[in-house]
Order: C-alpha cells, then structure tokens, then sequence
C-alpha cells in the first residue's frame, strides 16, 4: 500500500474528497497511489501542505520493484 493511500485512509478520505482538497483529478490520485504514474512537483508541494509535512516527494515515487506490467494492473 502507498504511503498516499495510507495516510488518505487514515484522514479517513477517499480519492474523490483528497483530489478535491487538492485541486487534482482522482484518476490522478489513483494512478499515483496504484504507482501507475510519477506524481509531479505541483503535487508533491500540495500534498506536503495538506498533511502538515508527512507525505513527501519520496512517499509519491512508485516503488523501484514494480515491473510495467503489474503498473497496468
């Protein structure tokens, strides 16, 4: 699970409520929290704001062992 998801989970979030807080697509959310896509810079900024510092750029990166295939998944 996503350090995204997880701290979206505990706010007690969902993807459509977290996109509108911070002013993003939630196919865009799900595609970061699946690590489908590389979030962007404007991204990682607002998320840093909206949880007070604890998601960063490092919590978005899809993790280095996710192969194509399974990103498509």
């Amino acid at each position: 699970m996503s350090k995204l998801k997880s701290w979206r989970e505990g706010q007690g979030l969902t993807q459509q409520q977290l996109a509108d807080q911070a002013g993003y697509h939630v196919q865009y959310i799900s595609a970061i929290e699946r690590g489908a896509r590389q979030a962007g810079m404007g991204f990682a900024r607002r998320m840093r704001e909206l949880s007070g510092g604890e998601i960063t750029l490092d919590d978005l990166a899809p993790p280095a062992d996710v192969s194509p295939s399974q990103k498509a998944a």
